[in-house]
Order: structure tokens, then C-alpha cells, then sequence
């Protein structure tokens, strides 16, 4: 099975849990679960993944306005956010829909891209696979 998933708008990093008075917090409780609801209604009836499953995520932001738009294209972003806590961020979205997979662990394949784009949609793409293929 492969489910693929859009969240449109700017990417969401991961950010550490709040502290107060010695108890630890999810800041980002509600970003998750307002990403987590698109999830669902994307995955729609698809089953839960079973196993080990490979994940690919493209994050997509927007280029600096300079003047006139030229065509589609898409440049490495390497600027912050990171692209590790932007990673951690929808894994954890994923999981709490408790309707995708069980838990994150069961990714064995992960791969992400983190890119300012021209002609194509600013947000998240995900695409879910349990068909392995080890290279």
C-alpha cells in the first residue's frame, strides 16, 4: 500500500517541551493535532500500516519575492528550520492520529528533502509506503 499526504502551508519544525514548575509540557499540542486531522481525512479508509513502513517527506517553502515568478523550480534549502526537527514534528503528528501507523518506530526508511520552491505548492508532502524496498 502507498497513501500520499499534502499539508499545505509553511513546514512545522519540532520544537523542545515546555517546563513548568518541573513538569514537562507539548507546546505544539494543538499544530499536531490540527495536522493530524488532515491526515486522517487524506488517509480516509486506507488500513492501518502493519510493520515496517519507508516514509518520504518533502518540505516546501516558499522563495524570496524578486521580481517576476520564472516557471517551476526548486533550490536545496539550508537554512533553519532544521530538517531533522521538521521530520520529528510530523512523525509525531502521524503517530498521535493513533489511525496511520502505531508508532513511529515502525519507519525502517526515512528520507527528506527541505526545499525553497517556485511554481509548486508551499507545505509538506508525505508519502507513506509498507511495499519494502531495501537498495
Amino acid at each position: 500500500m502507498i497513501v500520499e499526504y499534502f499539508i499545505p502551508g509553511k513546514p512545522i519544525a519540532w520544537i523542545r517541551p515546555g517546563n513548568r514548575k518541573g513538569r514537562y509540557y507539548d507546546t505544539q499540542k494543538d499544530e499536531k493535532l490540527v495536522v493530524g486531522l488532515q491526515l486522517i481525512k487524506q488517509h480516509g479508509d486506507n488500513p492501518k500500516f502493519q510493520g515496517a513502513v519507508e516514509i518520504k517527506l518533502v518540505f516546501s517553502f516558499g522563495l524570496p519575492k524578486i521580481g517576476k515568478e520564472i516557471s517551476t523550480y526548486s533550490i536545496p534549502m539550508y537554512t533553519k528550520p532544521d530538517l531533522d526537527n521538521l521530520v520529528k514534528f510530523y512523525l509525531d503528528a502521524i503517530t498521535d492520529t493513533d489511525k496511520i501507523w502505531s508508532d513511529d518506530r515502525q519507519a525502517y526508511c526515512i528520507s527528506s528533502q527541505k526545499l525553497c520552491v517556485s511554481g509548486m505548492r508551499i507545505g509538506t508532502y508525505i508519502i507513506i509506503t509498507d511495499e519494502i524496498s531495501i537498495q
